[in-house]
């Protein structure tokens, strides 16, 4: 030191330096071995504690000889390039070491600053400043640009641009010993910086500089080493300097808004194992824990002035005002950081996914020894965000985040609440045993001990600040933390304190005290709680012994997140619930949406959550919300989590089913993928064939309905079950059940959805006539199908009847299995022709219920469709079946018989041409018919004998069929110049139709409908003319014979259409020889005739009272317009359609089809339509008028649907509006206005 002096007399500094800025000679400094020997000798002083031996005046003028040392290097910048010259090198090794010169200056300085019992005199303001301005040129110029590639700066513009950021990176790994060398004495003087923040009091300026130093680096890469230098810091100064914490929490905001994108997401703070934080995360938490102080206890001298009791007090006061400063640190930094989260503008930055992370970190420390500010801060943010989402003031923006990051909250506590709380408990019992010296193996021992007086809670308290004592040593964080949990267990005594006082007091009229159950006896052990965490304060830690290996890092864990589970945030999850579900209810739609996808997230973690009657209201009020978006959002957080939990399924499955005539077609479409995921994943669940049929419903909705429902059914049913699994699993069983039991829901009559179905699935999407692998797969599932339900479904049932001792209780499942093999065999017939012989059998079922006869009729129909596709079929196989159906024919009801003959039909004209066998029967039956004629005409008669009734019904409706599958003209020849067998035939038809017998006259007009489908000119004729048009007229009164000539009218259509459609099926092979003109006229010309002649008459029964009969006109019309056999021009008259309520459902697709056809097939010139629907009551509804006359449209929509409102906006392209009122008085006699 006398050395340095004596240098500083030499050189007479005063003289040569006249002004800071000028540069410090050369000649005036000391050598960098002289002074870096200096420093280290100081250090040792300082280490020895004898530093303080020296005289102050010396260390003081040592000091001022420092500070031009400290000023040669604090503005030098070290460029770094790799194509850098030797000259350029030189400079860089002389710049070097001119600031590795300072910073030994520097460092000399702060541990003469930092040494105990130092003179005031010491810290010199101007030095300390000096030394921070070295510290932060140095970090922003040199060492930030060297250790991160982000802050360096390349010389050339152009070359930097085709640097990549990965070599940058590279470039960055290969540091030079010169910059580490720098880089550890800067983070040396950044530690002795904290050490001297903490020992004397600085200036609010240098402060402020100081607080720039500290935070900047928790926002560069690679300086870990210089990090937790600044966490000591910046931890020092947030306590010490309770005005600067703002600043300071403002500039951490300032530094994350300049952090690139590929550093928002950068978790390299590494706690205990393999978990990693933001380095800002880190900060923060680290600086609410500092915020709180303990003072040290007062010493004897002035206990001795004031009043223990006092002393205690105000010591008391102090703690608690401390932890309530960092709640207050903690609720500012989080207000401002959430607030910031707000609706982001051009030119601001985004802080939401910086919020995220955050809120992320805090979470992953949650329930970790060393980090008990994070429960403090999910608390208070949990309370802020219900405060904020809550508020319909705040931004949108910011309550949809607010809600989002509650949700994820929420989540973390339900998915910590369902750990392995057994593991916990077992070695929570292990911690105690050892504590007691006793094996505790049950909760109830843990509660025996604390009845008996042994205090868990705080023997654990003691223990765990313990831990943190030893551990401490290594770490001055874990002390930072033990005095945290202190203060906070404090506190959380004393708020309870003055909770058990004001239940203490009498009935008074201070509004703010509310009963609690807190006892004076509460009181008491609250007191004594007090106690003794005051003496957790004092304690001499080093005489506690404990265990070996008492304390583990994990079971410190445990013990931190037992004391937490005695606090507010762990039990926080049922009132963060009714939070969310409670903006369920929120105008905004948006917040809504956002509530359903926080409670989505939450269910993900439990999906019991669900079985919550809350839960289940929420839910359900949200099924039923006016935004699609919302319904989806409900609709898929039911769908997610129901499959595993078959109690949920059924918990849910009525509000998921009324979603699927939902408005929204993404509801729609997300309700059938829950559907298809509940039958694929339950497959057991009762309900499985409604949800097929619901599904199936949809099959006419919209395209992406439409296809959705086609792609769903393929995965279900269609999918090749691979023959080594066949016999493994009852998969091929449960499927072929399934479609029989959808099969049997819907019925015969509603059974088209499956052949479109399989045709959708096997349709190419180009024109080409082979078969895609797709279809060829469908195939093999259907004929996989159809083996499954002849060689096992069928035994099965069979053995179910044996077992209820023959009685056909259980024939549902075999009409069902028939009706599906019947539906399998209309599509691809080919399927079932090695199941012949085993069907065939059937045909002599012995019929004593309904079911018996639909057996054999589906039987039949099966073989109808096989029996032709059959190669070489045995004789005795088809004389078998023949007389089999024969007998049917003879003796079964109107539905076998219809089906048999149809059958025979097929056997005989394409197999084994027996018309004898036919003809023999049309003879009986005929001759049978001519000789009751005659004997009416010549009784002069129209009563029939009783006892021919049977007979004669049976012969009309059988001749009828016959005429209809049969060719009778050739075999039966007329003799004696009679009329044609067919003419003879309808001659008789004609005069039983006419007969006063009702039933009578209705079976004549069966078979009458059965001859004019082979024969439709007699339809023309003036005798079947005359019969139609006097039973469809108003004054004819029989509704039975109204219906019938309907139906025969519909039937002929239907066969008209079967028949365009086979002829279209072969019309690619004989297009080019074909005459589109005459072919035209010769197949709809006589149809398009008969249709002409009847409509007046079919249209007045658009009129008639009966809905039946109204419902069935209106399927002939529309079968008519499908068809195009009748211009729409012809239409001027009224149609008006009155359907009550209970038919109306089953003809609404009638009315869009019938007017979609007329709109988008026909040009109408004039035409008014009136549709009404009827219900309960008398009341009427009017949902649609719609009258066009020369162009012009005139529209008035009442009350509609959706569906309703699209048909009209697709008939109207130019259209003038006018509304125009409509009066019932005028078309519908008898009823009132509407």
């Amino acid at each position: 030191m006398e050395n340095m002096f004596d240098f500083d007399d030499q050189c007479d500094i005063s003289s040569s330096i006249e002004n800071e800025s000028q540069e410090v000679d050369a000649e005036f400094l000391l050598t960098r071995t002289a002074l870096s020997e200096m420093c280290t000798e100081t250090a040792k002083l300082k280490s020895m504690k004898t530093l303080s031996k020296v005289d102050g005046n010396d260390l003081s003028r040592l000091i001022i000889i420092m500070r031009r040392h400290i000023k040669d290097g604090i503005k030098l910048q070290l460029t770094s390039c790799q194509d850098d010259d030797e000259e350029q090198k030189m400079w860089k090794a002389f710049y070097m070491e001119r600031i590795l010169r300072s910073f030994d200056a520097a460092l000399l300085v702060l541990h003469i600053m930092t040494a105990p019992h130092m003179p005031k005199k010491v810290y010199m303001e101007e030095i300390i400043e000096l030394i921070v301005s070295l510290i932060r040129y140095n970090l922003q110029h040199n060492i930030f640009p060297e250790y991160d590639p982000l802050y360096k700066v390349e010389p050339d513009s152009k070359d930097s641009a085709m640097i990549s950021t990965k070599a940058k990176r590279a470039r960055s790994a290969n540091k030079g010993k010169i910059f580490v060398e720098l880089y550890n004495k800067i983070c040396t003087a950044v530690s002795l910086l904290g050490d001297l923040m903490d020992i004397e009091r600085l200036t609010d300026t240098i402060v402020l500089q100081i607080s720039s130093v500290g935070t900047t680096p928790f926002f560069v890469e690679n300086v870990s080493e210089l990090q937790h230098s600044a966490l000591k810091l910046v931890r020092t100064t947030f306590r010490k300097y309770l005005k600067h914490r703002e600043l300071i929490l403002e500039d951490i905001f300032a530094s994350l808004a300049r952090l690139p994108s590929s550093k928002r997401n950068l978790r390299s703070y590494r706690i205990q194992g393999d978990d990693y934080i933001q380095m800002v995360t880190a900060l923060v938490l680290q600086l609410i824990q500092c915020s709180v102080k303990i003072e040290e206890k007062p010493s004897v001298l002035v206990e001795e002035e004031v009043s223990p009791e006092l002393l205690k007090m105000d010591r008391e006061l102090d703690i608690i005002g401390s932890y309530e400063n960092a709640l207050r640190t903690a609720q500012n930094f989080l207000s401002m950081f959430l607030n910031k989260c707000n609706t982001v503008g051009k030119d601001e930055e985004d802080y939401r996914p910086l919020f995220e992370n955050f809120v992320q970190d805090l979470l992953v420390t949650l329930n970790k020894n060393d980090w008990p500010a994070a429960e403090v801060l999910l608390t208070l943010l949990g309370r802020l965000l219900v405060v904020t989402f809550g508020n319909r003031s705040n931004d949108m923006g910011l309550r949809v985040a607010s809600l989002d990051y509650l949700g994820v909250v929420a989540a973390h506590l339900r998915r910590n609440s369902m750990l392995n709380k057994e593991q916990e408990q077992e070695d929570l019992l292990a911690i105690i045993s050892e504590i007691t010296g006793d094996e505790v193996a049950e909760r109830e021992e843990i509660i025996e001990l604390e009845e008996a007086g042994f205090k868990i809670e705080q023997t654990l308290q003691k223990y765990l600040l313990k831990y943190f004592h030893v551990k401490g040593k290594n770490d001055p964080a874990l002390l930072l933390a033990k005095q945290f949990y202190l203060c906070q267990w404090i506190r959380d005594n004393q708020t309870e304190l003055e909770k058990a006082y004001k239940a203490t007091v009498p009935n008074g009229n201070d509004n703010d005290l509310q009963p609690t159950n807190i006892g004076s006896e509460d009181v008491t052990s609250l007191e004594e709680k007090k106690t003794f965490l005051f003496s957790l304060i004092d304690e001499d830690w080093s005489q506690l012994r404990v265990p070996n290996g008492f304390l583990d890092y994990e079971k410190a864990n445990l013990v931190s997140k037992y004391l937490s589970s005695k606090r507010s945030f762990l039990k926080s999850f049922d009132v963060y619930l009714q939070q969310i579900l409670r903006v369920l209810n929120e105008t905004a739609v948006a917040v809504r949406t956002k509530a359903m996808k926080a409670l989505s997230s939450i269910v993900a973690v439990d999906p019991n959550i669900l079985a919550r009657q809350d839960m289940q209201k929420g839910v359900h009020g949200r099924f039923m919300d006016q935004s699609t978006s919302v319904r989806e959002a409900a609709v898929e957080l039911v769908g997610r989590f129901i499959l595993n939990k078959p109690e949920l399924t059924h918990q849910y499955y009525e509000m998921i089913m009324e979603r699927i005539l939902d408005t929204g077609v993404s509801v729609r479409k997300r309700v059938i993928k829950i559907l298809k995921d509940i039958c694929i994943a339950q497959p057991d669940f009762p309900k499985i064939t409604e949800i097929c049929v619901k599904m199936i419903r949809r099959i006419h909705d919209a395209d992406g309905i439409k296809e959705l429902v086609t792609k769903v059914f393929q995965q279900m049913w269609f999918i090749p079950v691979e023959k080594s699994k066949m016999q493994q699993e009852d998969c091929l069983l449960k499927r072929a059940t399934n479609i029989a039991d959808v099969v049997t829901a819907f019925g015969e009559s509603g059974c088209e959805w499956l052949q479109q179905l399989l045709e959708n699935l096997i349709k190419n999407d180009d024109e080409s006539d082979q078969l895609s692998a797709g279809a060829k797969q469908v195939l093999e599932a259907c004929s996989q199908i159809v083996d499954c339900l002849v060689d096992r479904l069928l035994t099965i049932e069979e053995k179910v009847v044996e077992q209820s001792g023959g009685k056909a209780t259980n024939s549902h499942r075999l009409i069902g299995c028939l009706t599906t093999l019947y539906l399998m065999s209309k599509f691809q017939p080919s399927m079932l022709v090695r199941h012949a012989a085993t069907l065939q059998p059937y045909l002599s079922t012995k019929c004593n219920t309904q079911g018996d006869h639909l057996i054999l009729h589906y039987v039949a129909r099966i073989l109808e469709l096989v029996i032709p596709l059959i190669e070489h079929p045995g004789e005795a196989f088809l004389a078998s079946m023949e007389e089999d159906l024969m007998m049917l024919i003879i003796k079964q009801g109107q539905t076998v018989v219809q089906s048999c003959i149809a059958c025979l039909a097929a056997i005989v004209n394409k197999v084994t041409h027996n018309h004898k066998l036919v003809k023999d029967c049309f003879q009986r039956y005929f001759g049978f018919l001519i000789r009751v004629r005659n004997e009416l005409i010549q009784n002069q008669s129209s009563t029939i004998q009783k006892s021919n009734r049977p007979l004669l019904q049976r012969s009309l409706f059988t001749l009828g069929l016959l005429c209809k599958h049969f060719d009778f003209e050739n075999d039966l020849k007329p003799q004696n110049n009679q009329d044609s067998i067919s003419r003879q035939v309808y001659t008789i038809y004609i005069f039983f139709a006419k007969n006063s017998d009702e039933e009578i006259s209705q079976k004549a007009i069966v078979g009458l409908g059965f001859l004019c489908i082979r024969y439709p000119k007699f339809l023309l004729e003036e005798g079947a003319r005359d019969l139609y048009q006097r039973i469809l007229s108003p004054v004819r009164a029989s509704v039975r014979l109204k219906l019938q000539v309907l139906k025969n009218v519909q039937q002929h259509l239907l066969e008209e259409e079967n028949a365009l459609t086979v002829r279209d099926s072969s019309w690619k092979e004989k297009a080019n020889k074909e005459n589109l003109k005459d072919l035209g006229d010769t197949y709809s010309g006589t149809t398009s005739e008969i249709m002409q002649l009847y409509l007046k008459q079919m249209l007045e029964t658009f009129l008639h009272p009966q809905s039946m009969v109204r419902l069935s006109a209106l399927t002939v019309v529309n079968m008519i317009l499908r068809q195009g056999l009748v211009h729409p021009v012809q239409y001027q008259k009224l149609v008006s359609v009155q359907i009550e309520s209970s038919t109306g459902k089953l003809v609404s697709l009638s009315y869009y089809v019938m007017l979609d056809v007329m709109v988008r097939q026909f040009i109408v010139m004039s035409l008014t339509i009136i549709i009404v629907i009827e219900s309960s009551g008398q009341n009427l509804h009017l949902v649609y008028s719609l009258y066009i006359v020369e162009k012009m449209w005139l529209i008035s929509i009442y009350s509609a649907r959706n569906w309703y409102q699209r048909i009209v906006k697709t008939m109207i392209f130019n259209v003038k509006y006018k509304p125009t009122p409509i009066s019932t008085q005028e078309n519908f006699p008898g009823k009132e206005k509407f």
